[in-house]
């Protein structure tokens, strides 16, 4: 993946409920990306371009509690999209892969904006398998599952808005 995939730049976003010093929700996750270091779009004519969205649910521990320093851990499970759009002159197609986030462990620090928004540095480790793959272009598109499912593993720093309710 890593020769396809490169460095991602996430804008992540929390919404939940949040209880003195547990936090539960949903987060959402839009990344735009570099190419991995074996892909040479620009060689052969071409334009490409990386795009990830991850969501699903999550909770975190906030030890010190609704301070404005807040630092927490987390853990959460969802599902993701990753996408390579290649186009030229002729057309554009976009290869996509999509699976479960089966486990992504985290922590961070909050720094309070206002009484219900934080906003704060994160880094966290998370353990994926793609199970579809598709293909869409002018020419129409198919989706197919993945025959030799494998782990990958991603690890992600970021900035992170949460907006407590």
């Amino acid at each position: 993946m890593s020769d396809t995939f490169g460095v991602q730049f996430p804008l992540w976003v929390d919404v939940g409920y949040r209880f003195d010093t547990l936090f539960i929700g949903a987060y959402g996750q839009y990344a735009f990306g570099l190419l991995g270091g074996q892909a040479d779009c620009g060689s052969l004519g071409l334009s490409c371009s990386i795009a990830a969205i991850r969501t699903g649910f999550e909770a975190q521990f906030h030890p010190a509690g609704r301070l404005d320093v807040d630092p927490w851990v987390g853990v959460a499970f969802g599902y993701e999209w990753q996408s390579l759009q290649v186009s030229n002159a002729m057309g554009a197609v976009a290869v996509t892969l999509q699976g479960w986030e089966i486990a992504r462990l985290g922590g961070g620090c909050d720094f309070a904006v206002t009484p219900w928004h934080r906003l704060g540095p994160f880094a966290e480790f998370s353990i994926n398998e793609f199970v579809q793959t598709g293909f869409s272009g002018s020419q129409g598109g198919s989706s197919e599952p993945i025959p030799r499912k494998a782990l990958h593993f991603w690890i992600s720093v970021g900035i992170k808005l949460t907006g407590l309710f």
